[in-house]
């Protein structure tokens, strides 16, 4: 699954979506122990901050940014993102 969101962000790197997802796919990585990625929270981070610099009114990336903020214990941030996420109107996805 990482391999085709990351073909999907060197297609478009612009596109914020892929990276949100990615992000996504490492912390699933990460919560299941997943053999093949060293730093799999710290790519999980990396890719939702890409994924929300590149684009603020994407979904996806507050989404990711919440979801991953939960496994570095950041609960303040998670909040910040997932309110963020609940704010954006309806079809920003």
């Amino acid at each position: 699954m990482i391999a085709e969101h990351n073909s999907a962000i060197r297609l478009d790197p612009g596109f914020a979506a892929p990276r949100a997802m990615t992000s996504l796919a490492y912390i699933f990585e990460y919560t299941n122990r997943l053999a093949g990625v060293a730093d799999r929270l710290g790519l999980s981070v990396r890719h939702a901050a890409m994924a929300v610099q590149i684009d603020p009114d994407e979904l996806l990336g507050h989404v990711a940014t919440a979801v991953v903020l939960i496994f570095t214990g950041d609960i303040a941030g998670m909040k910040a993102a997932a309110d963020r996420a609940t704010a954006l109107p309806p079809g920003s996805a």
